[in-house]
């Protein structure tokens, strides 16, 4: 079934089932709720200060998500797909959220498009998939800070960060290019990187969990990894690094807690131990630098 525009601009709630789908717009500008239970929208989706979006199955929206101040789009645990060639999606003092606020959960936002994609993160979001389809032009913008309270995966494309930004969840590249952008990058739970790209320009990479870089290439530009940031968080560390990765700064600042280190690493520029330990077992930091 196919619908050409959807409006709710009652308090209502307008439930969108099945893998109907709109070839228009769907915008819902009152109190009410939009439900969507799978399908596409291909016109834009807009939400108002005071309504919500909310899904209930995988659905896709083709085009732009104006998710208005104050309001709501809620995932329920299920992935909302963006194929868009070029999509906006504007949170701006929103948030989109897996099923509970300020809680980490298993919905997700999918980026597939061919081109690229400009983020306005909002004061929340969920887990964030990079699968473009056009891995060479397609990408993620992070335009400012924000709070991902779900996992990040980068499998092709580009997410840049151009915010300082913090991941709840785990974060892994198995393909395509992580870039740190502009600003810093903080995870609070794993990194795990397999093949792609992490480029860190003169940002910090700040991990809270453990921080495993088996494949892949790291460019380290003038840019520092971090473990910790000053405060006693979590357990001790495990940093799992090709044999001799070069890494610019090193830095330990996590009090009562120890790194240990499962490969040896190259920097070239400061190796700085603030607070912590780091357990070197049988391997080494060869420091490079002038």
């Amino acid at each position: 079934n196919t619908v050409i525009n959807v409006a709710n601009t009652a308090t209502g709630t307008f439930t969108f089932t099945g893998s109907a789908a709109v070839s228009g717009t769907a915008t819902n500008s009152s109190t009410g709720k939009i439900l969507f239970a799978g399908g596409t929208v291909t016109g834009a989706v807009t939400n108002s200060s005071t309504g919500t979006i909310e899904l209930t199955a995988a659905t896709t929206f083709a085009n732009n998500l104006t998710n208005a101040s104050g309001g709501t789009v809620k995932l329920n645990s299920n992935t909302l797909t963006f194929s868009g060639a070029t999509p906006t999606l504007d949170n701006t003092g929103s948030k989109i959220i897996s099923a509970t606020t300020i809680t980490v959960g298993a919905g997700l936002l999918s980026f597939t498009g061919s081109g690229a994609v400009t983020l306005t993160p909002g004061s929340e979001l969920p887990g964030i998939v990079v699968n473009h389809s056009n891995a060479s032009t397609g990408g993620v913008t992070i335009g400012a800070a924000a709070t991902l309270y779900g996992d990040l995966t980068v499998t092709s494309g580009t997410l840049t960060v151009n915010g300082a930004s913090e991941v709840k969840g785990a974060t892994s590249v198995n393909g395509g290019t992580l870039s740190l952008g502009t600003n810093n990058l903080t995870l609070v739970g794993s990194y795990s990187q397999t093949s792609g790209t992490l480029t860190f320009g003169a940002n910090q990479l700040i991990a809270k969990g453990n921080v495993s870089m088996t494949g892949g290439t790291v460019t380290p530009v003038t840019g520092t990894l971090a473990f910790g940031s000053g405060t006693a968080t979590g357990s001790d560390q495990l940093f799992t690094p090709i044999p001799n990765l070069t890494i610019y700064n090193f830095v330990v600042n996590n009090p009562t807690r120890k790194v240990t280190m499962g490969a040896s690493v190259i920097v070239t520029g400061d190796f700085t131990i603030t607070a912590g330990t780091v357990e070197l077992s049988t391997y080494n930091v060869r420091m490079t630098g002038a």
